[in-house]
Order: structure tokens, then C-alpha cells, then sequence
């Protein structure tokens, strides 16, 4: 099997109870590393260089750019990596785009912000 699915099997085990949900799995795995990425900067000061916070970006990076979704984490369409995803789903269509409702769980949203904020894909958002 490849490296793919051993971790998805574990993050099934693990967050959803061995059942086969690959995309909620990996969003609850990319949300408890961003709690412990943040939670080791408050700990340990502002170390971006720690060895602990480099391996837990590297372990979300791993998720963002290998799983994958549509591009707006819905069922049906074309499947992306998720950083893809997240950025044309942020991204403003022009600045006279109207807002749309957004019908998404809030705390996704705000990891998948943080993430794409820390790899500087996301210069501002603004959620209503």
C-alpha cells in the first residue's frame, strides 16, 4: 500500500472511529496539528525554527497538498489538493464580487485560513 493510504487509515482509526471517511478524517488530523502548531508557539515563544513546530508544518503541508477535495468541499466536481481548494474558495472573484453565504463549519474555515496564511497563499479575509 502506498504512504497515502496507510495515513488515511490511521487518521480513520484514530478521529473517525475506522470508519472510511478520508476528507472530515483529515480535516479533524489538520485541525489537532494546527491547535498543537499554535499551542507550541504560545509555549515556547515565537521559535518558528523549533524542530517540534517544522515538524507539524510539515505533517499539515502533507495534508494540504495530498488530500483532496473540490473546490468547494463539495461532493460533486473535479478534486483538488486541498491548499487549492482553499485558496479559490477565499479568493475574491473581483472586488465587486458580492458575498456569499458561506455554509461551511467555521472552525475548517479558520484552520484552513491559518494554513493558507502561513504559507502567505492568503493576504486578507473577511468573514461577515
Amino acid at each position: 500500500r502506498d504512504n497515502f493510504r496507510v495515513v488515511a487509515e490511521i487518521v480513520n482509526n484514530v478521529f473517525m472511529g475506522g470508519r472510511r471517511l478520508t476528507l472530515p478524517g483529515f480535516m479533524v488530523y489538520l485541525a489537532t496539528m494546527d491547535d498543537m502548531h499554535c499551542s507550541a508557539a504560545m509555549a515556547g515563544g515565537a521559535d518558528e525554527d523549533s524542530s517540534f513546530r517544522r515538524l507539524l508544518a510539515y505533517m499539515m503541508d502533507q495534508v494540504l497538498d495530498n488530500v483532496k477535495t473540490t473546490p468547494d468541499f463539495s461532493e460533486f466536481g473535479v478534486k483538488v489538493p486541498i491548499m487549492e481548494a482553499a485558496t479559490s474558495f477565499f479568493a475574491a472573484k473581483d472586488s465587486s464580487a458580492q458575498m456569499l453565504p458561506v455554509r461551511k463549519v467555521f472552525s475548517h474555515l479558520s484552520v484552513l485560513a491559518r494554513a493558507l496564511h502561513r504559507r502567505k497563499a492568503l493576504k486578507t479575509v473577511q468573514i461577515v
